[in-house]
């Protein structure tokens, strides 16, 4: 295959890639859905992750609990770096997380995350700091939603 995808990666994406390398025709790599330019996006985008999972609200669930097992540590792992002043451990933290919240579509913690990670990746540690008590919220606001998810 010639082509590519950029995460999250999206079932409908997939699925057409595949056909089109199998058919030997070229893929059309088309930027993927996500929050508004200008928006903020949402703290869940529910109907975007179900889309992606078949319309399949077990797996919905399932990864709910999975990311609600883990973003805790994550959160520690990101607050650990930005407190000890360590741009490359807050640069990979930031990065996890943002991918995370990419894949679950979490736009707004996504979006923090990706930017912490961007102000570290360039060293601006107290910049990528500055953020952690926006990232933090955002995972909150995520939190409920997921337990919103889950309580049905």
């Amino acid at each position: 295959m010639d082509g590519y995808l950029t995460k999250p990666v999206q079932r409908a994406r997939l699925i057409a890639a595949v056909e089109a390398a199998w058919s030997g025709a070229a893929a059309a790599v088309a930027p993927p859905p996500g929050p508004a330019a200008n928006g903020p996006g949402q703290v869940l985008d529910r109907a975007m992750l179900l889309e992606e999972l078949g319309g399949d609200e077990s797996s919905a669930r399932e990864i709910a609990r999975a990311v609600l097992s883990v973003l805790p540590g994550r959160l520690a792992q990101l607050e650990a770096a930005a407190k000890g002043g360590d741009a490359e451990g807050l640069r990979s933290a930031a990065h996890g997380l943002r991918g995370m919240a990419g894949n679950i579509r979490a736009h707004r913690l996504a979006l923090a995350a990706r930017r912490m990670e961007e102000l570290a990746a360039g060293t601006d540690v107290p910049g990528a700091r500055a953020l952690l008590t926006e990232v933090e919220a955002e995972a909150a606001a995520l939190i409920r939603a997921l337990r919103d998810l889950l309580a049905g």
